[in-house]
């Protein structure tokens, strides 16, 4: 009697062998995320939120554009954890009244106040650098041979404290035992900023920026700056008026919707509404908004500072209503980008405004805009 072996032939790895193509493409643009307020009671929150945004951009890479070599990886930042700060004094004083809403505002709001604090801002502004450095070092010495561009998306008050460090800009009071200031070891190619309110910190600084007619975005911060919003985020605040302050009267760019090819470096001025009437009301209604939230931190931005006075209150000059579509002076690139309201949601929506804030990291026009560049 015969018996037949029966069963599969074990073979051990792929059936095929390995060839240069199979292998992933060398990263060429090396792209650091940075998170805002609120990292407190979950320090792993940034690098969820890349892992959404990396998800994004996979599939819009996947669906638009497969076969190209250029490939992009984006790294979590995380600047928060390493700070000690108060040592858990703010909660210890914190009534239980209210607490979890007290709770919220002390792991969100408090970053604010820890950044325009004379002890704690060159703290962050350190643990921000030298967490970039080492990201930036570990990925030189694992891939020396490659050639890559390096960029920063920076969300909220991490797009503040981005621009500070680069541009040397600090935000307390100097001090003889103050730690060294740590620069940061590379150039940036883009300076993407999503929900940014770095108009407002710049606009608070304004005796000392505006008086001396400093460039707010010199090529050494970054080749390219975007400053990306949803239109009802309620953080968020335009750039272009501070650099060149006639194009208060002109939209920004409408961000496409992911798939269509478009260049933005063509897109014509569009005035915003109605330059007598809807226009003004528009002006007015931002000033507004600017005041009420620069009044809280000009103060404590005045706290800090010993020659602070009655003049130095901010103000901010309304816009000129000039009938001419052409503005008196160009910019050499657009900064401000807005995005399609796709949410749905609307100013008096307090729950969809907050939503807004946080939504850039799961929008597929965002990364589709952001891969482009």
């Amino acid at each position: 009697m015969i018996f037949l072996a029966a069963g599969y032939k074990l073979i051990r790895s792929y059936k095929t062998d390995a060839n240069e193509k199979d292998k992933l493409n060398d990263i060429t643009h090396l792209v650091f995320v940075i998170h805002g307020i609120g990292h407190k009671i979950d320090n792993k929150k940034i690098i969820k939120n890349t892992s959404q945004f990396r998800d994004c951009v996979k599939w819009i890479k996947h669906k638009y554009f497969q076969g190209t070599e250029q490939r992009a990886e984006f790294f979590p930042v995380d600047w928060r954890s390493q700070c000690s700060f108060d040592g858990g004094l703010v909660e210890q004083i914190t009534p239980l009244n209210l607490k979890k809403i007290r709770q919220i505002l002390n792991s969100s709001a408090m970053d604010i106040m820890y950044y325009t604090s004379p002890i704690y801002g060159r703290e962050i502004q350190n643990s921000l650098a030298n967490e970039l450095n080492r990201l930036h070092s570990e990925f030189v010495e694992r891939h020396p041979h490659h050639d890559f561009k390096v960029s920063i998306m920076a969300h909220s008050l991490g797009s503040v404290i981005s621009y500070d460090i680069i541009t040397g800009w600090e935000p307390f009071i100097k001090r003889s035992d103050s730690s060294p200031r740590i620069h940061l070891n590379f150039e940036l190619e883009n300076f993407f900023c999503l929900g940014s309110p770095l108009s407002v910190f710049l606009a608070l600084r304004q005796n000392e920026i505006f008086k001396e007619n400093l460039n707010l975005f010199p090529m050494w911060l970054a080749k390219k700056v975007y400053n990306i919003y949803h239109p009802t985020d309620p953080v968020a605040y335009r750039f272009e008026p501070l650099v060149a302050k006639d194009y208060c009267r002109y939209k920004p760019v409408g961000i496409q919707a992911h798939g269509i090819k478009c260049d933005y470096s063509e897109v014509p001025l569009e005035l915003i509404g109605n330059i007598d009437t809807s226009f003004e009301e528009t002006n007015e209604t931002f000033i507004r908004r600017i005041r009420r939230i620069s009044t809280w931190l000009n103060n404590m931005l005045s706290s800090n500072d010993s020659k602070a006075n009655s003049s130095n209150q901010f103000e901010i000059n309304t816009c000129p209503l000039s009938r001419n579509s052409t503005p008196v002076e160009n910019l050499n690139h657009r900064l401000d980008y807005i995005l399609r309201d796709s949410i749905g949601g609307s100013a008096s929506n307090y729950l969809s405004m907050l939503y807004t804030h946080t939504s850039y990291w799961s929008n597929y026009d965002v990364a589709y805009f952001i891969y482009t560049r």
